[in-house]
């Protein structure tokens, strides 16, 4: 929730939710071992059982006492090695497409996009790959029925996978999955400006009473604006507001440029010469913020008011 005081600046009870941790980095410190261990094993021992019980195993708590250890240390250290390579986007560095479409997707939402879905699942299809021929070939290395062997070791990575890997950290936050958005404007577009048509040679986000809301402005746009859909629909020559997104500081070039429409109750952009228009739940959340921005901008902004701008 955002609150201001009565000189327009955040409150201190204002919280952000931009910091996520990824369930897959749990593998990583020792600390969590102490929970992810016993689950490991507990969840191994009932996939051997079943396999014992579907291949039909006669003595099958002796199989059991002679396959489990290393049947949870290859589990656990493939599931780490998954971990691992999805750890290692982190490391991609902090601009560029890989950053776009790799790590910051990787530690959020593996859905944003079709490459860090891919990269997910390779790195699920190689710790299930290596559960299996590990399992196959030295837990059961002592099993004289070849297909009994290759049966429980794909039993195992089929069902053990690290599948954990694919859950979004932000859902775990209360945050929304967005699948396949379309980054049109970018993570490091850090700056940006804002211009109503009603006066466009004044930029909202400026001034010192609206520095910090224009932050939340600007994530809402972005938002909006990465998950919008394509529209056949054909905008008028006047628009309602732009937007313009920068790369950096305040000698940077323009690195995008945004016309948006208020029309029919919907809210429409152009970019790259295409139209495409904001889901509902994006719309009025951009138009209250962009309304309580304006306030601020011209110093009418009363604490506790919702202002959505008049854009008709």
């Amino acid at each position: 929730m955002i609150h201001f005081d009565a000189n327009n600046n955040l409150k201190r009870d204002t919280r952000f939710y931009n910091v996520v941790f990824p369930i897959w980095i749990l593998m990583m410190f020792p600390v969590s071992w102490l929970f992810v261990i016993p689950a490991n094993y507990v969840i191994d021992s009932l996939v051997l059982f079943l396999g014992m019980f579907l291949f039909s195993i006669d003595d099958k708590l002796e199989f059991y006492k002679k396959n489990i250890i290393l049947v949870f240390v290859f589990g656990f250290l493939s599931d780490m090695i998954g971990g691992g390579l999805m750890f290692l986007t982190q490391f991609f560095g902090e601009k560029g497409a890989a950053y776009e479409y790799l790590t910051e997707p990787i530690a959020t939402n593996p859905f944003d996009n079709i490459y860090s879905l891919l990269y997910t699942v390779t790195a699920v299809a190689l710790s299930g790959g290596l559960i299996y021929v590990l399992n196959r070939y030295v837990s059961f290395r002592k099993v004289r029925d070849k297909k009994l062997k290759r049966k429980i070791a794909l039993l195992l990575a089929l069902i053990t996978a690290p599948y954990t890997l694919f859950i979004p950290s932000t859902s775990l936050y209360g945050g929304e999955i967005d699948c396949f958005t379309n980054h049109i404007v970018w993570s490091e577009h850090v700056r940006s400006e804002v211009y109503l048509a009603d006066d466009p040679s004044i930029n909202i986000m400026e001034g010192e009473n609206c520095r910090a809301h224009s932050y939340i402005l600007m994530n809402a746009l972005k938002e909006g604006i990465n998950t919008a859909d394509g529209s056949d629909e054909e905008m008028p020559e006047e628009w309602n507001f732009k937007v313009l997104f920068f790369k950096g500081g305040d000698n940077s070039d323009i690195f995008e440029e945004l016309y948006f429409y208020h029309l029919s109750d919907k809210l429409y952009f152009t970019w790259n010469n295409e139209t495409y228009v904001v889901s509902a739940k994006h719309k009025d959340g951009i138009l209250l913020e962009l309304g309580t921005q304006s306030a601020l901008s011209d110093g009418t902004f009363i604490d506790g008011d919702e202002v959505e701008v008049e854009v008709t």
